[in-house]
């Protein structure tokens, strides 16, 4: 009997996981633009790169499923005078199992020449959750 009942249990456990439905995918994306002062010490045949990558910020105890795949993209800039402006797209495809609260930005500005690279601004922060087939537009205001 007891054999019997553990037999149930687990098949009946195993049927459960297997029916367990896995989370809804979010599709979004997020559009960073950057508008950067340049310095004297930026030569002006510098190239400004513009790099993100943006990963969901999952709630505790919120594992993907799989785990999210940091998205990434590089954009070079169009510069007037002493500004340049870079805007990047990233698109976002995620599936969690728990809605994610944010995400987290990392992202690098670059100003390279054939001779050498200038000059790097680097930094990480928190983004607001994108809605589910939008866009969150985050502007960034840079100095090199």
């Amino acid at each position: 009997m007891k054999r019997t009942l553990l037999c149930l249990l687990f098949v009946a456990a195993v049927a459960a996981l297997a029916w367990a439905a896995p989370p809804a995918v979010q599709r979004s994306a997020y559009r960073i633009d950057f508008n950067v002062r340049l310095g004297d010490a930026i030569p002006a045949d510098a190239v400004i790169i513009c790099k993100v990558r943006i990963a969901p910020e999952l709630a505790a105890g919120a594992p993907g499923w799989p785990a999210p795949i940091p998205e990434t993209a590089t954009s070079v800039a169009t510069i007037t005078g002493s500004v340049a402006h870079c805007a990047v797209q990233v698109p976002s495809t995620w599936a969690v199992a728990d809605a994610h609260r944010a995400a987290v930005l990392s992202y690098e500005v670059d100003a390279e020449t054939p001779a050498a690279m200038h000059a790097v601004v680097g930094r990480e922060m928190e983004l607001p959750q994108a809605e589910a087939g939008g866009v969150e537009r985050v502007e960034l205001s840079l100095a090199l």
